[in-house]
């Protein structure tokens, strides 16, 4: 299958520098960094994950499995063979492609850049490659080339554009896991490092080479100097490298469809998939709605990150129609609210609890997906004054009531009745915060009486020898990874005696307060939580949730009711006692509600 066989050559003298910083040439580093500044503005771009598996619509021999990944991963999920998935995709014809009308779409819903499959796991490429020709040109015949075709739509809408290569699985070639086979080596030096090649010098430029499944780090040295000595703008994904890819990426690549609670260091992404799928699905109808990725967006951006947001095509390269109106969707909230989003900078706040805020320059955006009962907003921890507070949305700038609660916290208080038509979104209203020359900020968590407060073991100090780890290496093989919840909360791993989660906290005014836990074990639960919040403390047998499934793990257990005095600095510990040392606990920390919004 290869036209050509290039030799690589493995580079020692690797560069271990931190993620995504920009830096200038030098003896050591004699290649810049690509500037990441149109990166971290834009903060919204589309995934589109199209190959010859969109033939097969998840249907293989009469059979589909809704949750078993028959998109993209058809190929190995279905045991299909090289031969068979050959014919298949002579099959695959996109006659309605219209690389204009996708650009338009991503254009139209605030996104700033799109990354499209050139070659998945399946080894299918989606291009004219000269290096082999098993691609959609020659393979199946199409007049259409994908990559080159979008790549000039995308360039003339405006937008960024840049290709997802997947370098180390290829079902086609037989490269999967060992990389110190003569198979993996063939693969890689006759077919992978000349594809990459040829995408970043043939197919238009590339702004972004979104790498998926990391090779090893000779591996992905390789392929870190040929996009470095091709294109040295193009951003390389941190997936190029197993070990996430510190050196020699520029942005890092959460998980699947992770929202990670705290944020990474330096520049990072989120992908996430519309539906449960990744490739056209056609019977997955499980979409997220406009308002769920608009949420998303917000609390991405409001932690200094970026969205990639997937869309599977169908096997004729449409969109699909439910997918392509919640596009719409976006593009409506996005055209009148896109300044929160677009050239903004993360939270210098700690984390609030009834939304996300981004900053740009002197003005704050508060994103509220849902408006306080009383009123009354609170913002948190801002020291100095502010000049005005309106709602995004209203194009006469109103200024809303505002009060100082007291030397951190400001209130802000709007009428929805009152409120010009439009400005109060259902989905996520936006309050921009003018700041008065010499604002500082305070990130002491706040204790709020409105809502329920969460103290994550992300933001805690935890004792020595006590591990936190993301929620995703629990065990959940029960679990497809595609239709995990968006969210991963972080959690901590309790299994010595001793461990404890510590926290600050203020509380500003006195409050009565329900105390909850949320714990999963491995096992029986045995010994007693202990939680002390200040001078006082709660000590209660724990109870959790089912270890089997992963939906039901953790159990939010009430350990009482505590009436919290005002305090500017109140330490909350928690510790497990008593544990049976064959178990472990897991802990995604402590809830306070306020009794007053809750039933007794």
């Amino acid at each position: 299958m290869f036209k050509q066989a290039l030799a690589a050559t493995i580079v020692s003298g690797l560069m271990l520098t931190c993620w995504g910083g920009d830096t200038a040439p030098s003896a050591a580093n004699p290649v810049a960094r690509p500037d990441l500044s149109w990166y971290r503005d834009s903060g919204f771009g589309m995934f589109l994950h199209w190959g010859a598996y969109a033939q097969l619509a998840g249907r293989w021999q009469g059979q589909e499995r809704i949750r078993d990944l028959w998109g993209e991963w058809a190929m190995n999920r279905a045991e299909i063979s090289i031969a068979d998935y050959e014919a298949m995709a002579r099959g695959f014809k996109p006659t309605a492609f219209d690389p204009a009308a996708w650009a338009a779409a991503a254009k139209a819903a605030g996104m700033g850049w799109m990354v499209l499959t050139a070659k998945h796991h399946d080894g299918f490429a989606m291009y004219r490659s000269q290096v082999s020709t098993y691609n959609i040109v020659e393979h199946s015949g199409s007049s259409r080339d994908p990559v080159r075709e979008l790549n000039q739509a995308a360039r003339q809408a405006g937008l960024r554009f840049g290709v997802y290569y997947s370098q180390r699985v290829d079902w086609h070639n037989g490269a999967v896991n060992d990389q110190k086979s003569q198979e993996f080596e063939a693969y890689f030096n006759n077919l992978c490092v000349p594809q990459v090649r040829e995408l970043l010098t043939g197919c238009g430029p590339l702004d972004v080479m979104w790498f998926d499944i990391g090779v090893d780090r000779l591996h992905a040295e390789v392929l870190h100097q040929e996009v470095r000595k091709l294109a040295p703008q193009t951003l390389i994904c941190g997936r190029i490298c197993s070990d996430g890819g510190a050196g020699i990426s520029d942005f890092k690549s959460t998980g699947d469809c992770e929202v990670p609670v705290k944020a990474p260091e330096g520049a990072w992404e989120t992908c996430m998939t519309l539906t449960e799928h990744w490739g056209w699905y056609p019977q997955d109808t499980h979409h997220k709605t406009a308002g769920d990725v608009i949420r998303m967006l917000a609390e991405v951006r409001s932690k200094g990150g970026c969205l990639l947001l997937n869309i599977g095509p169908d096997n004729l390269g449409r969109l699909p129609p439910r997918d392509h109106a919640i596009l719409r969707q976006i593009g409506a909230w996005m055209r009148g609210n896109g300044a929160s989003i677009r050239g903004v900078t993360a939270s210098p706040l700690a984390e609030v609890p009834w939304g996300f805020v981004t900053r740009a320059a002197d003005r704050l955006y508060l994103h509220v997906p849902e408006w306080p009962v009383s009123g009354r907003l609170v913002l948190p921890g801002v020291r100095g004054n502010i000049t005005k507070a309106w709602l995004l949305g209203d194009p006469g700038q109103q200024a809303l009531a505002t009060c100082r609660l007291n030397a951190l916290d400001l209130g802000i208080t709007m009428d929805a009745a009152t409120a010009p038509l439009g400005a109060v979104d259902p989905m996520d209203t936006v309050v921009v915060v003018e700041l008065a020359p010499g604002a500082t900020f305070d990130t002491v968590k706040r204790i709020d009486d409105d809502w329920a407060n969460r103290l994550r073991p992300s933001c805690a100090i935890a004792s020595p020898g006590l591990t936190r780890k993301n929620l995703r290496s629990v065990s959940t093989s029960d679990l497809d990874p595609a239709i995990e919840v968006a969210r991963h909360d972080d959690v901590a791993y309790m299994t010595n005696p001793g461990d404890v989660l510590t926290w600050t906290v203020r509380v500003p005014a006195a409050g009565d307060y329900h105390v909850l836990s949320e714990l999963a074990c491995d096992g029986v639960p045995t010994g007693a939580v202990e939680v002390t919040l200040g001078s006082l403390a709660l000590k209660a047998a724990p109870k959790t949730g089912s270890w089997s499934n992963p939906h039901t793990r953790f159990l939010a257990q009430r350990l009482g009711t505590v009436s919290l005095p005002a305090n500017e600095a109140m330490t909350v510990t928690m510790t497990v006692s008593g544990m049976d040392p064959k178990t472990t606990m897991l802990v995604k920390g402590l809830v306070l509600v306020p009794t007053r919004t809750t039933p007794q």
